[in-house]
């Protein structure tokens, strides 16, 4: 029995040192891009982060995609339960980033060329289905039991992760820390030094989750009660000094390369060809070779230097991230990630979808408030989402924050 606990304290090392930038639904920044997205993704896994968070959700036909939501109308704007509709039915929908919802076998195969890319994976609960056993399978079966962290705000689901992978540390999300068990990480949205202190004093890991401002990231960074921080903004958080008394420092360091596969369309401007080039960012020298718009290509490599992205076509030849997308032809017009408050100025029917075709039967009483969470904008309407699939319409409200 000791020799083996000693073997599955080996395999956790990887995991249990150094401060861990977990990137929030990819690189989303707030929604300047879609989150789940490759786009957020490919921003975080080369501009500094340790981990891509992954939100699973289960389709009717059981394909595991990655999602916050079990529904596709905050991000996708259109009322489409992904339990309820099969995984082909799904993504013919595009979120802002103009792409459409990800598998997570898609993102595995994407980002699996990289030992140092790590996954931490949320498990949910809907409708009484159980996702655990499929994902463990799929975690098996692309070799990552080593750069995968579980998670989940479910007990249940934790136990039954334990059973089916005990080599995989496991991360319990919020309720009463003293529950920790043998799971190894904990998890909040607020900091409590009482819980520090417990779970230092049982050797247990405590990680944050919604730091995004540069005085927290560099307090909690320097705080040798936290371990990590599950941020919208690795990018920041990569490049955060915690010794510097002043303030945050943001150098302008950039990162190494990262191999990841895959394929993109090119974007051209105006139908000119896109310049390929030897080498990428400042020291980049033209090849002679151009793209032609929606040209398809593989790429097996990622770079970015300050904030931009580049992809590696091979041999050194490279293109610039704005000339890249994700899919062939137009992009469906979807709404943005958002955050604020807003006021009813009258008695506001609440719908399903964006474009407020589809009235749910409830309504909000006038001069009520209300935190939204996305925008959407289309030939002169616009909605705002107040969660979930909840639209109201912008007439009805006048904002607040």
């Amino acid at each position: 029995m000791k020799v083996k606990k000693l073997g599955l304290l080996f395999l956790a090392l990887p995991f249990l040192f150094g401060f861990t930038n977990i990137a929030h639904r990819g690189d989303n920044e707030l929604g300047k891009y879609a989150e789940h997205s490759f786009e957020a993704y490919d921003h975080a896994a080369v501009e500094g982060a340790n981990y891509l968070e992954l939100d699973l959700q289960e389709t009717k036909d059981g394909v595991l995609v990655v999602s916050h939501d079990d529904n596709l109308s905050r991000v996708f704007g259109v009322d489409k339960s992904i339990p309820r509709s099969k995984y082909a039915d799904l993504i013919d929908y595009h979120n802002q980033s103009g792409e459409p919802i990800h598998s997570l076998k898609e993102i595995f195969q994407r980002y699996q060329a990289d030992p140092s890319l790590k996954f931490m994976i949320e498990t949910r609960v809907n409708d009484g289905t159980s996702m655990e056993k499929p994902l463990v399978d799929l975690i098996k079966q692309y070799h990552l039991n080593n750069r995968v962290l579980l998670e989940s705000f479910s007990l249940d689901s934790l136990k039954k992760l334990a059973k089916l992978a005990p080599d995989i540390p496991r991360t319990q999300l919020g309720g009463d820390y003293r529950e920790i068990g043998d799971n190894q990480y904990y998890a909040s949205g607020l900091y409590s030094h009482e819980a520090a202190n417990y779970l230092k004093d049982h050797g247990k890991k405590y990680l944050l989750w919604g730091v995004n401002s540069d005085r927290a990231m560099k307090f909690y960074q320097a705080n040798h009660h936290v371990d990590g921080i599950l941020t919208d903004y690795p990018n920041r958080l990569a490049k955060v000094d915690p010794q510097n008394q002043w303030g945050t420092v943001f150098n302008n360091r950039n990162f190494a390369p990262k191999k990841i596969q895959g394929q993109l369309y090119v974007k051209s401007f105006e139908n000119c060809p896109v310049s390929v080039y030897k080498g990428y960012g400042e020291r980049r020298q033209y090849s002679g070779v151009r793209l032609q718009a929606d040209a398809l290509r593989q790429f097996t490599q990622i770079a970015s230097e300050n904030g931009n992205l580049w992809y590696c076509l091979g041999d050194d030849l490279w293109i610039n991230g704005n000339f890249v997308k994700y899919n062939k032809g137009a992009v469906a017009i979807a709404p943005r990630v958002q955050n604020g408050l807003v006021m009813t100025v009258k008695t506001t029917p609440i719908y399903g979808d964006a474009n407020c075709e589809d009235n749910a039967g409830r309504q909000l009483r006038d001069n009520s408030q209300w935190h939204y969470f996305a925008v959407y904008k289309n030939a002169g309407h616009s909605a705002y989402n107040l969660g979930g699939n909840q639209w109201i319409e912008a007439q009805d409200v006048k904002i607040v924050k």
